[in-house]
């Protein structure tokens, strides 16, 4: 395969089955009610999953913003097959031509802790991007294999800084949506913004378990939607071992600091969640503070499923 820019890795990684489709075969389907879209990782494949079963049709994008799509359509032309793309780059380009034409869509987006994001986005291109063959790291608990999978991370990885630019770079450009400058509601833990393009909600990854069903029944009038779990990382991602690596590696404060003092940290989690999270993954919680908050917690930033 071509050498491509190492985000081209990950969306190659996609699966050729129900994920491809070529142009006529997309037109064809009905328009969908609500457009999914997220950076990746942080749960959308749950919650298009739940829409699907209560008979919403949904679109699931990672790209709204037209010079994005661009790049993923020569990263596939290029790399993969001219003659067909995979579902979120038709799906998207279908819904960046509704808000050109001007319709004013539905959008459902998602925010995660930064740095459970970018790791589990980092375990799902560790083979195909950096070589790194994961059975070879045991159990996740020896301290020169934790040493090699943090420098890989830290150093080889180029996605650390796309949490916390997407809602800017996709959501923003697409709709003129900015979700920083409206704020996020922690008490119900989610929030709900309306502008001429898009109403879009706005969920926590984290709380998905006990948001998801009052935020559709607000935002679409179904109270009829319960959120059902797809793409669990420990399933997907060599199990045990993300399982043991998200409880033993240590993270430097300068990447922490980067991470959970952006605005986009700062915006959805409180000052205490963030203190949590990176108690979570530093030294010094090792000994002081035991293992990390389970996955799916919902109280804090530090939840990494």
């Amino acid at each position: 395969m071509t050498v491509v820019a190492p985000l081209a890795h990950r969306l190659l990684r996609q699966p050729t089955t129900a994920r491809f489709a070529g142009p006529v075969l997309v037109r064809r389907r009905p328009t969908p009610e609500v457009v999914v879209a997220q950076m990746g990782k942080v749960g959308s494949q749950a919650v298009v999953a739940s829409l699907a079963r209560a008979g919403v049709r949904a679109a699931h994008v990672h790209f709204l913003d037209p010079a994005s799509l661009r790049w993923a359509d020569r990263v596939y032309r290029h790399n993969w097959d001219a003659r067909r793309l995979p579902w979120h780059v038709w799906e998207g380009r279908l819904a960046a031509t509704r808000l050109r034409a001007g319709e004013r869509l539905d959008i459902v987006t998602m925010a995660r802790e930064p740095v459970a994001r970018n790791l589990s986005a980092f375990f799902q291109v560790a083979d195909l991007q950096f070589g790194l063959d994961l059975a070879d790291f045991g159990r996740g608990t020896d301290d020169a294999d934790l040493a090699r999978l943090r420098t890989a991370f830290l150093e080889r990885f180029d996605e650390h800084e796309r949490p916390l630019r997407w809602f800017d770079d996709e959501l923003k450009r697409a709709t003129g949506v900015d979700v920083f400058r409206h704020r996020f509601d922690r008490t119900r833990g989610y929030s709900i913004i309306s502008s001429d393009r898009a109403r879009v909600l706005v969920l926590r990854t984290d709380l998905l378990g006990e948001t998801f069903t009052p935020a559709v029944h607000e935002f679409l009038g179904r109270p009829d939607v319960g959120l059902v779990h797809r793409n669990d990382s420990a399933a997907k991602e060599t199990g045990e071992l993300y399982e043991q690596v998200q409880h033993h590696l240590q993270l430097p404060d300068t990447y922490l600091e980067q991470m959970h003092n952006s605005k986009y940290a700062r915006h959805f989690w409180t000052q205490e969640e963030l203190a949590e999270a990176r108690a979570a993954w530093s030294p010094p919680s090792r000994s002081s503070a035991g293992a990390p908050p389970a996955a799916g917690a919902p109280a804090t930033a530090g939840a990494r499923s």
